[in-house]
């Protein structure tokens, strides 16, 4: 069985080792507040991006369905006409 050491000794440079190891996880504490921010801000970006390319995508349907009703209604006014023209 381990023994208990009642009587501890501080090693020298210890207090420095200490110093260094709490500003270092401090840094990185920091680091990954900025990696958060900076995933906050791709998501939003992204999310933005995805907004935009959906109304461009419902836009240009929309415009196919229109472009396409006005092209059935000139051809029939059109077919109308040229058999108007030949039934003469």
């Amino acid at each position: 069985m381990a023994q208990k050491h009642e009587n501890t000794v501080e090693l020298p440079g210890t207090d420095v080792f200490k110093k260094a190891s709490d500003e270092s996880l401090n840094r990185f504490g920091q680091l990954l507040d900025e990696g958060a921010k900076m995933q906050a801000k791709f998501l939003e970006a992204s999310t933005q991006s995805i907004d935009e390319s959906s109304a461009l995508a419902k836009s240009s349907i929309k415009y196919v369905t229109e472009l396409s009703a006005e092209w059935r209604r000139l051809s029939l006014e059109s077919t109308r006409k040229a058999m108007e023209f030949f039934a003469r």
